[in-house]
C-alpha cells in the first residue's frame, strides 16, 4: 500500500488512474457508448457507485467510475491543474476503454471541468459530455458549502481546539461525522457524509508520526488547491497540450439555481461548446443528490440522444 508519509508531491505528467467497472458483459459492445464518471473535489469513484449500477442496467453499457489523481486509490502527484487531470483521463480511455470505443462523459464539479476539457481531445472517441453545475470558464466564487467544509477538514487535520481527534481513538469515525453534521451548511446527513468521507474511508496510517487524522487527499501539500479549482485554461494552453479549443460535440450543462458556479449568461457556455444545452434545477450544487429522479431522467435522455 502506498505510504502517505510525504514531504512533497512527485511530478508526473501522466498517471494510471484507479477505477471501478460495472457492466463487464457489455465490454466490446460498441452499440452503446461506454460512460465515464468523474467525481468532485473531495469525492472518489465510490460516490458514483449507485448511479453507475443503475446506468449500466438501464443503458446496457459499461460504466467506468474513475479516481482522479490525488483522490481515492489513484497515485499522488503534481501538477493537479485541469489540463493535467484531463490528460490522465485521455490516457485512461486509450489504455482501459480503447481509443476507438465511443465514450460519454459525466462529471460533477471538479470532475465536470475535467470532463469538458477531455471532450476537446481527438485522441479518443468522446461523443458527448454532461457537466454537473460547473462551467467552462474561471469561477472566481466558490460554493460556501465547500468552503466551510474545507475549513473544517483543515481544522481536523491540524488538530485545532474543538477539532482534536487522534488516530485510533475510540469511535473516531463517529466523532468525525458528528463534526460535519454540526456544520449548519450541511443541511442533511448526505452532505455531512460526503465531506467526512476523506477521513472515514482513509485507513489510519500509524507509520506517520502526526498524531492527528489524515485526509485522503494530501491537502497540506496542496496549498493552492482552491485557486486551481477556480481556474480554467487559456486558449494557448489547450493547443499547446493537444486539445482543441472548441468542439461541436453535444454537451449538457446541469445548472443549479442555488449555486454560484454557472452564470445566468448562458452564451458564455457556447464559446467553446456551441452545441450545448442547459437544464436548470432548483437545487444547490449537489444536483444529483437533491433532485435525483429528474437528474437521472435528464442525463439518460441526453445520453440516448448522443448515441
Amino acid at each position: 500500500m502506498m505510504s502517505r508519509r510525504l514531504h512533497s508531491l512527485a511530478k508526473k505528467d501522466i498517471v494510471d488512474l484507479a477505477y471501478s467497472h460495472i457492466g463487464g458483459k457489455f465490454a466490446g459492445n460498441h452499440l452503446h457508448p461506454a460512460i465515464i464518471t468523474l467525481h468532485g473535489v473531495f469525492g472518489a469513484k465510490a460516490h458514483f457507485k449507485p448511479l453507475a449500477k443503475r446506468l449500466a442496467s438501464d443503458l446496457k453499457t459499461d460504466i467506468y467510475s474513475v479516481d482522479l489523481r490525488n483522490h481515492g486509490d489513484s497515485p499522488i502527484a503534481k501538477p493537479y491543474d485541469y489540463i493535467t487531470l484531463s490528460k490522465d483521463i485521455v490516457h485512461f480511455i486509450k489504455t482501459q476503454v480503447g481509443a476507438e470505443r465511443p465514450v460519454q462523459m459525466i462529471g460533477f464539479s471538479l470532475g465536470g471541468k475535467v470532463s469538458l476539457i477531455s471532450t476537446l481531445s481527438d485522441e479518443c472517441n468522446i461523443r458527448g459530455c454532461v457537466s454537473i453545475d460547473i462551467p467552462p470558464y474561471e469561477t472566481p466564487v466558490l460554493d460556501p458549502i465547500l468552503l466551510e467544509n474545507y475549513d473544517t477538514i483543515l481544522k481536523i487535520i491540524n488538530g485545532e481546539d474543538g477539532y482534536v481527534i487522534k488516530k485510533g481513538e475510540t469511535n473516531w469515525k463517529h466523532k468525525v461525522l458528528n463534526i460535519f453534521k454540526a456544520n449548519k451548511c450541511n443541511w442533511n446527513e448526505g452532505l455531512a457524509r460526503y465531506f467526512a468521507a476523506g477521513f472515514v474511508m482513509n485507513p489510519v496510517n500509524h507509520s506517520v508520526k502526526d498524531e492527528f487524522l489524515e485526509f485522503k487527499q494530501p491537502l497540506k501539500l496542496m496549498p493552492d488547491l482552491l485557486d486551481e479549482l477556480k481556474a480554467w485554461p487559456d486558449k494557448e494552453a489547450f493547443g499547446a497540450n493537444g486539445f482543441n479549443y472548441q468542439t461541436q460535440k453535444p454537451v449538457l450543462f446541469c445548472k443549479a439555481l442555488k449555486s454560484p458556479f454557472i452564470s445566468s449568461d448562458y452564451s458564455l457556455l457556447s464559446k467553446q461548446y456551441p452545441n450545448c444545452t442547459v437544464e436548470e434545477f432548483n437545487t444547490s450544487h449537489n444536483i444529483a443528490h437533491e433532485a435525483a429522479d429528474r437528474f437521472y431522467e435528464s442525463i439518460t435522455s441526453f445520453f440516448k440522444r448522443c448515441e
